[in-house]
């Protein structure tokens, strides 16, 4: 069975609470992020010299994890955070589908390279006032349900209003497609999760669900209710 999973990459608190129920019922065997598998690598190479930086310069050990945490989440997701946790617990494959991005791993490199300088020379006001920049904001799930109206059709269809299209938007899409079928086991349960535009259907075969509907996956939206049973 497949499941794509919309989240709304801002609203955090909420989703991490429906994603804690949704896995009770469903019992995921494999889970896909909307990273990269390479991005994922380059962050998680580096966080073991960024935290061993942290220990010898950081008044407060006991925030490493937690300063950790925030870094991973800023530049990879809080979806890819909660599911590597997830999966670690659980002792199943997590894995990474998205289209790499050379310019964002330059940016991941670049950045923690900045926070261990600055650790180094002491800067731990600079050091804060960067994680604060980082902390992504919780948007309230009403506005995002606003906002998110404006993609469906007045019928209430899962299809892609064509008004609102944007095609750069979905360039990543074969991509995330080609990997989700690479992994996708017959009678194994795989979860996805995608920013919820990349769940609706297009007409033209744009998106990633209208891409996989041969799999005939199940879809889910964080950010609206849920079913009694998925």
């Amino acid at each position: 069975m497949l499941y794509l999973i919309g989240s709304a990459h801002n609203q955090i608190d909420q989703s991490k609470r429906k994603l804690k129920k949704i896995y009770r019922q469903i019992k995921p065997e494999v889970i896909m992020s909307e990273t990269s598998e390479e991005e994922a690598i380059i962050f998680e190479s580096r966080a073991p010299v960024l935290a061993q930086t942290l220990a010898q310069a950081y008044p407060d050990v006991r925030r490493i994890p937690e300063i950790i945490e925030l870094l991973r989440e800023s530049y990879l997701g809080f979806e890819y955070c909660f599911n590597r946790t997830y999966a670690q617990a659980n002792g199943i494959k997590h894995l990474g589908f998205d289209k790499f991005d050379p310019f964002h791993a330059q940016k991941i490199v670049r950045n923690l390279d900045d926070q261990i300088r600055m650790l180094t020379a002491g800067q731990l006001n600079l050091v804060e006032e960067s994680l604060r920049a980082k902390k992504r904001p919780n948007i309230p799930v009403k506005k995002i349900r606003k906002n998110w109206e404006k993609y469906e059709t007045k019928e209430g269809t899962p299809e892609l209003d064509l008004q609102f299209r944007d095609d750069d938007d979905f360039k990543r899409d074969p991509v995330m497609e080609q990997n989700i079928r690479k992994n996708h086991e017959q009678g194994k349960t795989l979860v996805a999760i995608v920013g919820a535009v990349h769940t609706l259907e297009s007409p033209e075969g744009i998106t990633l669900y209208s891409k996989l509907k041969d799999l005939n996956p199940k879809r889910i939206i964080l950010f609206k209710p849920l079913e009694p049973q998925l």
